[in-house]
């Protein structure tokens, strides 16, 4: 049985963009990048999006975290480990 998790291109899409953003975060359990972010910098509907990044979370790749702000932050799953 495979452990490979199938990506959809705007999935990859929004990956690539998080991969730039958070690397300066990368070893550290942090993060200043919510959807309407994603979605202003890649020209995409924030619903979209959202969707998107939900589809990630599910799939273990992405977790967000509540800010108190109003704003869910978007980072990668042990990006502290990383």
């Amino acid at each position: 049985m495979s452990n490979q998790v199938n990506i959809t291109p705007l999935e990859s899409q929004v990956i690539e963009y998080l991969n730039k953003e958070l690397a300066p975060y990368f070893g550290e359990f942090f993060s200043d990048v919510d959807c309407n972010d994603i979605a202003k910098d890649l020209g995409i509907n924030v619903n979209i999006i959202k969707g998107a990044v939900g589809s990630l979370v599910k799939k273990g790749i992405l977790e967000t975290e509540e800010t108190g702000s109003g704003f869910d932050v978007v980072l990668f799953t042990d990006q502290d480990a990383r």
